[in-house]
């Protein structure tokens, strides 16, 4: 377990780092862009995004999972080769694909002729984002995260410069120039480091080897790419229906609360990768130990992210009028709720690929994300009447119904505790929080829920560490 923690921690530790220089890339975006060119920027890659992920077939969960399962370096390449050939498979059509009907998607789905350069571009992204998606999960299988996070930190720091220039001399398009430019970097840095990484050389499959390995990637990727394509869909939905539905400043407004919101999502690709390389590991030496390492591991994370999501919630019309400005103050109420609905979307992404890919329970996984966007989607066209809002309360039911099924999923087919009653009961304390970030009181009083109600849920989940870490201590 201290290992995995360890990881976990350095791991966060890196996240809330690239995400603080992501948020100041943000911010010099938000201010060099209006909202709506900021709006057609999120149809384009909410757009690239479901495009994208029909060309992901589960592939970088498949390669971290069967990866972190075996010793054998010849093994290791063979996943890596087969791995990014399956990918390129499905990528490189996909891809043309959207770039062919850039023309027809601009001018008559949504109007934008402007549109189309920046959807050929987005095209070449994806393609990059393919072989990324594959070097990642090479990295992450074998355990290498410190060399991982370390050119996340490098790329991060990178982009506020290359985003910032880009878009301030060559507006939209700029933006997406930025995006090639960013994934090229990564990926060359990875790939410099593959051979040492997987501890030879990158020997090539024979057909034989190159059909078993396929079928192990293909049985574990098949469900988590459905699952894959369900969260896609959950996530950009709501932009795509607004863009239909109103203007591209109103998609601005809920663009620019998934800027905050989202960024769980951040944390949550971390500590999910982290667990899915651990847990795999620890599945294959024996059940017994794999439910208590993934109960303990969940109570922690549980926390973390309801704290996350009070704090964002809490202050977020103070981070709006400081990083976003007065342009977007209309975006308030709709980034408390997708803060909490990330927040619980976060969870589900970690828990899932904690207990349900390891254990080769990928349906459970697929089946509790299908819920997701199914109530994500009826939630929407109930309220649709005012759309922004639609949007926010859509991925909360959405999000709060699938970590719901999925709790009782893990209980009946995995016997491992997804949300144990101790996290339950912070759950329900965390609902004053919520409650609190609709009301917005004085500054010092939602500072003072904060803190107050942040101790009690510390303590009520992680009272049997806290004892045992004040034990060591002699406390």
């Amino acid at each position: 377990m201290s290992e995995l923690r360890t990881t976990q921690i350095w791991g966060s530790l890196t996240k809330v780092v690239t995400l603080t220089l992501g948020v100041l890339q943000t911010v010099i975006i938000l201010h060099i862009l209006s909202p709506a060119q900021y709006g057609i920027i999120g149809i384009v890659t909410a757009l690239a995004s479901l495009v994208g992920v029909s060309q992901n077939v589960g592939v970088t969960d498949a390669t971290i999972r069967e990866i972190a399962m075996t010793d054998d370096v010849k093994h290791r390449a063979h996943i890596f080769w087969v791995s990014l050939w399956f990918r390129m498979l499905f990528t490189l059509p996909i891809s043309l694909v959207l770039a062919l009907f850039a023309g027809i998607i601009s001018t008559l789905v949504y109007k934008l002729p402007d549109m189309q350069i920046l959807i050929y571009i987005m095209s070449v992204v994806l393609i990059l984002q393919g072989i990324q998606g594959v070097l990642g999960g090479v990295f992450s299988g074998l355990r290498v995260f410190g060399l991982l996070y370390v050119f996340q930190m490098i790329t991060a720091l990178l982009n506020i410069l290359i985003f910032a220039s880009f878009a301030y001399f060559y507006g939209v398009t700029g933006f997406f120039l930025a995006m090639v430019l960013s994934t090229i970097i990564f990926i060359l840095m990875l790939a410099i480091y593959l051979p040492k990484a997987i501890g030879g050389r990158l020997d090539y499959p024979s057909k034989n080897d190159f059909i078993v390995v396929w079928k192990d990637i293909f049985h574990t990727g098949f469900w988590t790419y459905l699952a894959r394509i369900f969260s896609v869909a959950w996530q950009q939905s709501p932009m795509l229906l607004l863009g239909k539905w109103t203007t591209p400043e109103v998609v601005g407004l809920y663009n620019v609360a998934l800027s905050f919101g989202s960024k769980l999502t951040v944390l949550a690709a971390a500590i999910g990768e982290v667990n899915l390389a651990f847990l795999s590991n620890a599945f294959a030496k024996g059940k017994e130990n794999f439910r208590s390492l993934a109960g303990k591991t969940l109570d922690e994370v549980g926390v973390v992210l309801l704290l996350s999501a009070g704090a964002m919630a809490l202050l977020s019309d103070l981070l709006l009028k400081v990083f976003a400005g007065s342009a977007y103050a209309p975006a308030l109420g709709v980034t408390v709720l997708v803060s909490w609905a990330y927040a619980f979307f976060a969870f589900l992404d970690i828990s899932t690929n904690t207990v349900f890919v390891p254990s080769r329970r990928s349906q459970l996984r697929t089946f509790s994300f299908g819920v997701l966007i199914v109530v994500t989607l009826l939630t929407m066209f109930a309220l649709r009447q005012n759309p922004l809002m639609a949007a926010g309360w859509g991925v909360l039911a959405g999000s709060t119904s699938a970590v719901i099924l999925a709790t009782f999923l893990s209980r009946k087919y995995c016997e491992v505790s997804i949300v144990p009653s101790k996290l339950i009961v912070a759950f329900l304390l965390s609902i004053i929080l919520f409650a609190g970030s609709l009301v917005y009181p004085s500054l010092l009083l939602r500072v003072i829920m904060l803190v107050g109600v942040g101790a009690i849920i510390i303590w009520v989940a992680l009272r049997q560490n806290i004892r045992v870490f004040m034990g060591r201590k002699g406390i």
